[in-house]
């Protein structure tokens, strides 16, 4: 896609989110249809609008969905609830590689060293 397309993806992908708020979100799915792209496009535009600065915020339940930010609390609040799960998240891969220490030591691990 040229650069030209790219903006222009990007310009309908944040109008559609645009048009959403907290109490009716627009799902990745959604935003896909309206601007004929795929989901996994849709997730890797809107990092990269957020990069840019753009206030999209996303929701943490079923179906979840995008909006934008309409206050600093909402962007604080949204900020806690990322930092929770990325640190749940980093704890659990904590434990995993704990785990396969231990099991290297005992032994129990097939086949030679694996690249760091």
């Amino acid at each position: 896609m040229n650069y030209l397309g790219v903006n222009h993806m990007k310009e309908a992908v944040l109008q559609t989110i645009k048009r959403a708020d907290f109490y009716e979100p627009v799902t990745q799915y959604e935003i896909a249809r309206q601007c004929g792209i795929e989901p996994r496009t849709v997730r890797r535009v809107i990092r990269e609008l957020r990069e840019e600065g753009n206030p999209i915020l996303s929701t943490p339940q079923k179906p979840g969905g995008y909006y934008l930010a309409e206050t600093r609390h909402a962007g604080a609040m949204w900020y806690k609830q990322i930092r929770r799960k990325a640190l749940k998240e980093l704890l659990i891969a904590r434990i995993v590689m704990n785990s396969c220490e231990k099991l290297d030591q005992n032994g129990l691990f097939e086949g030679g060293k694996e690249n760091d």
